[in-house]
């Protein structure tokens, strides 16, 4: 049957690809009559398709290129405000350090050139570096790292010059000293001695150095009010950054703390060929790193991968228009051919025959149809045997258990009826012997029965399906309790438990107490049902104070001994039970209860899902 469904499958999806191929007739006459005009117009469409797809990735690529060049350009700017900051943040400490030594309350001039000479060579380790020791009040350098005194000149930062606290650092703008040396000054109030500065004087000509990413790049650092403090391609003048301050978009967003990048921006109008930009403030100050690139340079990239690109689609839709036109005509009436039989096929058909003397791949096609067409008949005879072998196994399982019904239960009835008669009328000793006669026929009945249990479940093709056990199993344990009133029935655990088991799982159940009960050899037998759930899993519990269940048949229901060796009606009905068990998918246990008896577990697999509103509490009752 499985095999059947398969090959349905199968040439159900084979039929619509051939309905598939069957749609094209829809086209107009002058192109169904033509496979040169079809393989045309299927290159128009592929064609087009790729020519789509490629401009798609055209532009995503490009689109992703934009996105490098921009990350870059910032990230260049980004590095070097961060440089600016550091250089900042080293000067700004060293010269608050340097002020706040005790040496300067001594005021040894001596002493005091050697300390800020040792400042300059260990601490700041740049001989390019000058710290002098100033009386602001009347402008006298007393003590230098350049070992030397003198008045000095006004500068840019007199006018500006102020302190809030001790611990605060005048930090310049770049200007030109005395000396022609671009420099900037760090001045700090010396706490030992009013009225006098410690200034640090710091050349300006390192911090040209932009990083150069690009070819022909350059940077500006600007100010907030507009104004260049470097530039790495000219000299700061401290003129404006662009002729109009307040339309530097730059500026104007990183003065904000903002970071980016402009394609388009004032600067391009004053210098001589088109540049893209990145911004960054420098943190601690008004400062914005400008860093200009080339467009030219930062999109050649880009240029080069998009004409890679434009190449790559040019010559994929070369190649297509070339493999169209190199189909020959055989291809057509091969095609058709195959189409024609394909069809015949589809319609059930399967006496025709594929051949073809081509050796290329549409030869290798014909085979391989052919070959499924082989195969599918073969499935399609192997699935007709196998439905009329279940057929007749229904059949004669239905015999069989005809049999037993009615030829050989009945008649084992009637035997029985006709001992119990006789034994009425026989003297003790005829009796006694009748009497073992009604218990063979009685082991016999019950045999039957259970091996009736088996052909019916066998005859009608039984097969798990989601049952409540629970609820099987306290009916039972109710009937059970009436039949025996001598035995003491105790159900515990859930009253509802959906598991996976066969319709007649609750026998094998009844099979486990009624074997307890008989093979009892207490006054009170007690047994006891327990019905539990455990992650995705049921757990079928029967426990009794017999004398156990004995090795030889454990051994049989457990599959370590074969079944043909089962001799009596309780071997038959526990293998019964482990068959039982074992077509619901589940599998059982046998242990020794102490001090005596026996536990039989019996382990189900739960559905899917499990039904709502039914009554999960556990619940413990004895039924008498």
């Amino acid at each position: 049957m499985e095999r059947e469904n398969v090959s349905n499958a199968g040439g159900a999806e084979q039929g619509e690809q051939l309905r598939g191929i069957r749609r094209l007739r829809r086209l107009p006459a002058a192109v169904r009559s033509s496979y040169l005009l079809k393989v045309a117009l299927a290159l128009v469409l592929i064609l087009s398709l790729v020519a789509v797809l490629g401009t798609g990735i055209f532009v995503q690529t490009s689109e992703t290129l934009d996105a490098n060049v921009e990350e870059t350009v910032v990230n260049l700017a980004t590095l070097e405000a961060r440089e600016h900051t550091r250089w900042i943040d080293g000067n700004e400490r060293a010269t608050r350090l340097a002020s706040a030594n005790g040496i300067f309350a001594r005021d040894n001039a001596t002493e005091l050139d050697t300390y800020l000479e040792s400042v300059r060579d260990e601490r700041l380790q740049d001989p390019s570096y000058e710290i002098h020791y100033v009386d602001f009040r009347n402008r006298t350098v007393l003590a230098s790292s350049e070992n030397s005194t003198a008045q000095l000149p006004e500068q840019p930062w007199h006018p500006r010059l102020q302190f809030n606290t001790l611990d605060d650092v005048f930090i310049s703008a770049p200007y030109t000293d005395a000396t022609g040396r671009d420099v900037m000054a760090f001045i700090s109030p010396v706490n030992e001695v009013p009225g006098r500065l410690l200034v640090l004087l710091t050349p300006v000509d390192e911090r040209k150095e932009a990083t150069q990413a690009f070819k022909n790049s350059f940077t500006t650092v600007v100010d907030s009010s507009g104004i260049v403090i470097f530039a790495s391609n000219e000299k700061p003048d401290l003129g404006p950054y662009v002729s109009a301050p307040s339309r530097s978009t730059a500026v104007r967003r990183g003065v904000t703390g903002e970071r980016g990048f402009l394609e388009e921006h004032q600067k391009n109008a004053e210098l001589d060929q088109r540049f893209v930009v990145g911004y960054a403030p420098v943190e601690g100050t008004d400062w914005t790193v400008i860093k200009h690139v080339p467009a030219e340079d930062a999109y050649q990239i880009q240029t080069t991968v998009e004409w890679g690109l434009l190449i790559l689609l040019g010559g994929a839709l070369l190649g297509l228009l070339v493999f169209g036109l190199t189909i020959g005509r055989g291809t057509v009436q091969s095609v058709r051919t195959l189409s024609a039989k394909a069809a015949t096929i589809e319609a059930g058909d399967y006496d025709v025959e594929l051949e073809s003397d081509r050796s290329d791949e549409l030869g290798t096609l014909y085979k391989s149809i052919d070959g499924m067409r082989i195969e599918l008949v073969s499935q399609i005879e192997e699935a007709k045997a196998a439905r009329r072998k279940v057929e007749q196994t229904n059949e004669h399982l239905q015999l069989v258990d005809r049999l037993l019904r009615h030829n050989i239960y009945n008649r084992l009835t009637v035997a029985k009826l006709n001992a119990e008669r006789a034994g009425e009328l026989c003297s003790d000793d005829v009796k006694k012997e009748i009497q073992t006669l009604e218990r063979t026929i009685d082991d016999i009945i019950e045999k039957v029965n259970k091996q009736r249990l088996i052909t019916v479940a066998l005859a009608q093709n039984m097969t798990p399906q989601p049952t409540d056990v629970g609820t099987d199993i306290v009916s039972l344990c109710r009937r059970v309790a009436t039949e025996h009133p001598s035995a003491e029935i105790t159900f515990k655990g859930l009253q509802s438990a959906e598991a996976v088991a066969l319709p007649i799982f609750v026998e094998a159940v009844d099979e486990l107490v009624d074997n307890a009960i008989r093979h009892n050899d207490t006054e009170n037998p007690r047994i006891v049902v327990r019905v539990e759930v455990e992650n995705e899993k049921v757990e079928v519990y029967v426990e009794d104070n017999g004398p156990g269940i004995p090795e030889r048949e454990r051994a049989l229901i457990m599959g370590e001994k074969n079944a043909d060796q089962l001799q009596h009606s309780s071997g038959v009905g526990l293998w019964m039970v482990r068959w039982v068990v074992g077509e619901s998918g589940g599998h059982m246990t046998i242990n020794k209860r102490v001090p005596h008896g026996s536990v039989v577990c019996i382990t189900l697999h739960r559905p899917d899902t499990t039904a709502e509103g039914r009554d999960t509490r556990p619940s413990s009752m004895t039924v008498r």
